[in-house]
């Protein structure tokens, strides 16, 4: 299991499961698989073409797929380790530009887990997983952006702080940049689709413990820390706006059942879940410039690091109980108690990030603890 990344929009954890390990032989796999604009059909009727639709334009360009899988014993029966590794690169076509002048996005993903049995239903599995993606593609407007140097003029801009009041004490001069108005013909405004200088990386460690089930009890617990580094709102199109950040996060989670005495089947599942790391943000208006004879289109700036905040962590412990009564062969219930946040946390979720008056108002609260009971009859 591991905690979920900061743009996961649900509480609670994200368990990622890896149908494969290691094993008392080495073993592997290769895999591939690819397509190309030759092996594939058109379908875009001639009066859509008409109407200003390019042709071929809904048509995958190039598809390339490959994966390898190993593992083995490190001491048989005992320790195991096992590896993958997976490169992935796409180009679909789009009605607005065409694959010819754009590279395509790729991205690698590799992961190392060893396993360890430590008793005859108990066993430990620990892994490492690295994701990377690179040469990625936005609508973009490279005449008037950070790429050409169109917005290097400084100007100030007051941030009203936390309060969101003017002429408090938490108020402060934060720099901007702008663009000359003067300048403003030499920097065209032509947006395009290309690729830019984003990218994103991804770290993550995991450790699970499981045990089968043997004297009525079976339980897993597993929990995962994530580092994530990206461009949370995108390739900045100015200076002023956020670029690249660090963020973490983590989650953990156990689980398990319980035959307890006279016939119940006790379920209990606990969950922990990091909160979001986040920046208050400032919005910026267009007109923000505009007294200092220079031009900066609408903006979010961060107002501090996108990894200076965090949501609330969650904490949830729900149980089921069940129990099934036979009547025939033919003929049985099973009576079910479902208790969901049982310690009625109250934790907020999903934050007003930009700042103002609502800042930094939930914009979810956990449901409170919740009672549920049902059946189910089978004849």
């Amino acid at each position: 299991m591991q905690g979920q990344s900061a743009e996961m929009p649900n509480p609670g954890v994200q368990s990622q499961f890896i149908a494969k390990s290691g094993g008392n032989q080495f073993r592997g796999e290769y895999y591939v698989d690819f397509n190309n604009n030759a092996m594939q059909g058109s379908n875009i009727p001639e009066a859509v073409i008409a109407g200003g639709i390019r042709p071929h334009s809904n048509e995958m360009e190039r598809y390339f797929d490959t994966s390898i899988n190993v593992g083995g014993p490190i001491k048989k029966d005992k320790l195991w380790w096992f590896g993958t590794y997976r490169r992935l690169k796409t180009a679909v076509e789009q009605p607005q530009f065409q694959f010819d002048k754009i590279t395509p996005p790729y991205s690698h993903d590799a992961g190392i887990f060893f396993e360890r049995q430590l008793s005859e239903t108990i066993g430990l599995r620990t892994g490492f997983v690295y994701k990377t993606e690179d040469d990625l593609i936005a609508n973009y407007q490279p005449g008037r952006s950070i790429l050409n140097g169109a917005f290097s003029v400084p100007f100030t801009f007051v941030d009203v702080g936390v309060d969101a009041v003017r002429g408090t004490s938490d108020d402060r001069n934060v720099t901007l940049y702008g663009m000359p108005t003067t300048q403003a013909a030499s920097f065209p405004t032509d947006r395009v689709v290309m690729n830019v200088p984003r990218y994103s990386r991804f770290k993550t460690v995991q450790l699970s413990v499981r045990k089968r089930y043997s004297n009525k009890l079976s339980f897993q617990i597993g929990g995962g820390y994530s580092w994530t580094t990206d461009f949370p709102q995108g390739f900045p199109a100015n200076p002023s706006q956020p670029g690249v950040y660090d963020r973490t996060d983590w989650g953990f989670g156990a689980s398990g059942t319980y035959d307890a005495p006279y016939g119940p089947r006790l379920s209990p599942v606990f969950r922990h879940q990091s909160g979001v790391n986040f920046a208050r943000q400032i919005s910026v208006g267009a007109t923000a410039a505009t007294a200092f004879g220079l031009i900066l289109p609408a903006s979010i700036v961060y107002a501090d690091p996108a990894n200076a905040n965090r949501e609330e962590n969650i904490w949830l412990l729900d149980v089921r109980a069940e129990r099934s009564v036979t009547f025939t062969d033919r003929v049985r219930a099973q009576l079910f108690l479902d208790l969901f946040n049982i310690t009625n946390s109250h934790k907020s979720e999903l934050l007003t990030r930009t700042t103002g008056a609502n800042y930094p108002r939930p914009g979810n609260i956990l449901a409170p603890f919740t009672t549920r009971v049902g059946m189910r009859f089978v004849f």
